[in-house]
């Protein structure tokens, strides 16, 4: 008999947290602040927590959120690539990560024309 491994594809989202950052390369970015927005996904194992309606059992949104800002509003990056890299680097930390997907948008960037916004993607496993 083959046994087949169930892939569990549950997920915590944060989306569009807002913070204000120097982050970029020309000077005039990196001396002003502006605006940034982040989404991540984090894919973990959810079942328990909704069988046992426990915050215990799951990933605290308030923790993701914080772990963001401290990388978002801490030292300036020039690229949202690094800032992308390092705030899956920290999401990963969390206990019963699988896999966090990561996005930096940086309304406004200045690229000679009009846009909502620049930014990237990332998607790490654990």
């Amino acid at each position: 008999m083959n046994e087949e491994k169930v892939v569990i594809v549950d997920k915590i989202l944060l989306s569009n947290m807002a913070f204000e950052a120097s982050h970029g390369v020309s000077p005039e970015e990196r001396r002003v602040q502006r605006p940034f927005l982040v989404d991540v996904e984090i894919s973990a194992d959810l079942r328990q927590a909704g069988l046992s309606d426990e915050l215990g059992h799951t990933i605290c949104y308030a923790n993701v959120w914080e772990r963001v800002r401290h990388i978002m509003e801490g030292s300036a990056h020039h690229l949202l690539e690094s800032l992308a890299e390092n705030i899956a680097i920290e999401l990963l930390k969390i206990k019963s990560v699988c896999e966090v997907l990561v996005r930096v948008k940086k309304p406004h960037a200045p690229v000679g024309g009009v846009v909502d916004y620049c930014g990237v993607e990332i998607r790490r496993p654990s």
